[in-house]
């Protein structure tokens, strides 16, 4: 196999390998990785694709005689490049948030700099640019600035380093501007949990003559019993949901990883309503509402706690709006906080809530570590070494 593959243009074989690995030059640079595979056919197949690959990111690329991409076409550059090189492939209203974002640093750099091609921008004007967003925010002109919190300043900062990152080759950017570049510090609150009071108050609401019970009840009850996203609970079709089981099995929205989620006997009540039909929704009329307006959805959510009086917003230094502390999505939390209170093994946990990482459910249940902290330390109230105590 070994000789075969040798006398085999395109295909190497490599010490302590188990698989053929392909290789091959195009654009001056040199790709090979692991086929996967022992048969030189099915290898010869990815070799094909991995080329054409190339060519076609490449023939799609908008460059100039010279080879050099104009500043206005960097941004179809990376749109054709970037897929490829993305653990996660962002949905169409995300890449619309990262263009406005790249053409405010472009119109800056055309403000200040008025630089033909992104290979002529250099670490200097980054830089001047990094100092812009940092200390006064958004640039819209020589007279107004936007101010930005940490967070949304990373964001465009991160943004615009992933444009010069991965068009670098095609754009031929030899210097690597961002090695300076220390990004803003952010301190992550996250979102709370609902109490149980809150929770209690929120069903009690629902199975009242809560106003829109019939798209918000879902959200709720599938939420709060699966720690299901949003979006997820808004999918669900028949085939994700088996009775006889009582289980929940999909893969979600986000990730792509598949989660399989017992049902309660809380949930199983509910799901009685609703026909479990195989292609169909679960929940109709809120899959009709997600395919039209998804933000309708969480409009109503928080409209629902304003109604019960429940504070789910806080002011932030440094943001204009308001930052929502308590939404739909805080019935994950509460899912997480509420198993971890009942000690669930973290793998456990993190296998239904689909997590990329324990570190990431563990932030999750941070809200039943302190509450555990609070409980326990209620056995110091036995104890007074008080002045005067006993």
């Amino acid at each position: 196999l070994k000789k075969e593959i040798k006398n085999t243009k395109g295909l190497t074989w490599k010490k302590n390998s188990q698989f053929i690995w392909y290789r091959f030059q195009a654009n001056k640079k040199s790709y090979e990785k692991s086929t996967g595979t022992l048969v030189i056919s099915k290898a010869l197949e990815i070799l094909h694709r991995e080329k054409e690959k190339v060519k076609n990111s490449r023939s799609s690329v908008p460059t100039r005689k010279d080879g050099s991409i104009a500043l206005d076409d960097v941004w179809a550059a990376f749109v054709a490049i970037a897929p490829a090189k993305m653990k996660r492939v962002p949905a169409a209203g995300r890449w619309e948030q990262k263009r406005k974002l790249w053409l405010n640093f472009v119109t800056y750099m055309k403000s200040k700099f008025n630089p033909e091609t992104i290979a002529d921008i250099t670490t200097p004007q980054i830089l001047d640019y990094v100092t812009q967003i940092k200390q006064h925010g958004k640039w819209i002109s020589e007279e107004e600035n936007r101010p930005l919190s940490p967070t949304t300043q990373c964001e465009y900062l991160i943004l615009v380093k992933q444009v010069f990152t991965f068009i670098r080759d095609q754009a031929g950017i030899t210097k690597d501007h961002f090695k300076e570049v220390a990004l803003p510090k952010v301190t992550r609150e996250g979102r709370e949990t609902f109490t149980e009071s809150e929770l209690k108050d929120i069903s009690q609401y629902l199975n009242g003559v809560g106003k829109d019970a019939d798209i918000l009840g879902p959200i709720f009850f599938t939420g709060i019993n699966t720690g299901l996203r949003r979006g997820d609970i808004c999918t669900l079709k028949g085939e994700h949901v088996n009775l006889k089981k009582r289980e929940i099995k999909k893969k979600t929205n986000k990730t792509g990883n598949e989660v399989i989620i017992p049902i309660s006997k809380n949930l199983l009540k509910f799901l009685e309503d609703y026909p479990i039909v195989k292609g169909e929704p679960v929940f109709k009329k809120l899959f009709d509402k997600y395919q039209t307006s998804k933000t309708t959805i969480s409009f109503m959510f928080n409209n629902m706690l304003d109604k019960l009086k429940i504070d789910n917003t806080e002011e932030v230094e440094g943001r204009q709006r308001k930052v929502s502390r308590k939404d739909a999505h805080s019935l994950r939390h509460s899912f997480c906080f509420l198993h971890a209170m009942k000690l669930t093994p973290l793998p456990v946990l993190q296998s239904m809530v689909g997590h990329m990482s324990k570190e990431q459910t563990q932030h999750y249940i941070s809200h039943s570590n302190e509450q555990a902290k609070k409980m326990a330390q209620t056995i110091m109230d036995d104890f007074d070494f008080t002045k005067g105590g006993e």
